[in-house]
């Protein structure tokens, strides 16, 4: 971010500021007018909530839960969105509060390869890495697919999934 434009927050009642960047990066940051109370907040920089903390009290549990279900409904909103994205594909969906409810209980847990998310590696999930690389299907956790760790979903990583399911 660059620039927060002019009474981009003029009408929000705002105490704390929560940004990922340093304070060197927050000071380059050009603030228009009509964003005062932003000079009154508290800045938390290099911040980062917890995974499924959408409601951003630092804690992930039922109310992120609750609070997911209600934006997906239409009501409400996330204070801390980006900690919803589960899937990490940039999207808030059914999907995120899917995973957010296996967290919660305590039977999700990341499986290299597990691309389908169904907390297993199968041949579904080369299958389905195989219809994302030929642009014919999406991955539920694209995280669990990049096994080059390089940050890019590309055949070395379907040729590696394919070696960790015949190793088991």
């Amino acid at each position: 971010m660059k620039w927060i434009k002019e009474n981009a927050f003029d009408k929000i009642q705002i105490t704390d500021v929560y940004y990922s960047g340093t304070k060197k990066d927050w000071d380059k940051i050009i603030i228009d007018s009509g964003n005062d109370l932003l000079y009154d907040a508290t800045i938390h920089f290099e911040w980062v909530s917890p995974i499924g903390d959408v409601n951003g009290d630092n804690l992930f549990n039922v109310a992120d839960i609750v609070m997911m279900q209600n934006w997906l409904l239409g009501k409400g909103t996330l204070t801390c969105w980006q900690a919803g994205d589960i899937c990490e594909d940039g999207i808030i969906d059914i999907f995120d509060l899917s995973l957010m409810k296996r967290m919660l209980i305590g039977n999700y847990t990341s499986i290299p390869g597990d691309v389908n998310g169904d907390g297993q590696l199968t041949i579904a999930d080369v299958i389905m890495l195989q219809k994302y690389l030929l642009g014919k299907d999406e991955l539920t956790i694209w995280q669990n697919a990049d096994l080059c760790k390089d940050n890019r979903i590309d055949v070395f990583d379907l040729v590696m999934i394919k070696r960790a399911l015949l190793d088991n």
